[in-house]
């Protein structure tokens, strides 16, 4: 029982999909990472510090609204 033989097509469309399956898993940590309020984030042998503030994109702090 050797290895079977496989066409170049079938070796793109797994790649492909394996690619695919990898960065939907990079994705969907950082985007859990970006929505945490954590000041220390540790992931993967990483660590990191950060201040989670809400700020806009000029860098100010949003003026929340209280509900009525």
């Amino acid at each position: 029982m050797g290895m079977q033989s496989f066409t170049l097509e079938e070796l793109g469309l797994f790649l492909g999909v394996a690619g695919a399956a990898v960065g939907a898993c990079i994705i969907g940590v950082l985007s859990q990472v970006q929505k945490s309020k954590c000041r220390t984030v540790k992931c993967c042998c990483l660590q990191c510090e950060r201040s989670p503030e809400l700020t806009d994109h000029t860098g100010e702090e949003p003026q929340l609204n209280p509900a009525p």
